[in-house]
């Protein structure tokens, strides 16, 4: 399968502990599944420009964007499909994301830790 059309402009992309895949491009959030490509679900990152870091909790039930220009990162659940949390690093940026445990992500920025 070639996956260069699918992925030519993706500004991130993983995968999940059961196989789902999560791509971003400019700020839409793409989930599909990894053996279809089949699109499961999309969502519009309100007024980001670029998601720069995707990434799936352990239990692969959420998973986070960061858009890292905008300084926003959003937390969504896989079934139910939707926005679960917000958090605004303002100024600071948002330099990248990390989850903690299934429950809590870290968000950095170039000063420290939220």
């Amino acid at each position: 399968m070639d996956l260069s059309a699918l992925y030519r402009h993706t500004t991130a992309t993983v995968v999940s502990p059961d196989g789902f895949v999560l791509s971003a491009r400019g700020g839409t959030v793409v989930l599909r599944r990894s053996r279809s490509l089949e699109v499961i679900t999309s969502h519009v990152c309100a007024g980001a420009t670029s998601i720069a870091h995707l990434a799936f909790s352990p239990d692969g039930r959420h998973f986070v964007a960061c858009d890292e220009a905008g300084g926003r990162t959003w937390v969504f659940s896989v079934q139910p499909a939707g926005e679960t949390a917000r958090i605004d690093a303002g100024v600071e940026g948002c330099r990248g994301v990390r989850w903690l445990s299934d429950e809590a992500v870290a968000v950095w920025s170039e000063h420290g830790v939220r």
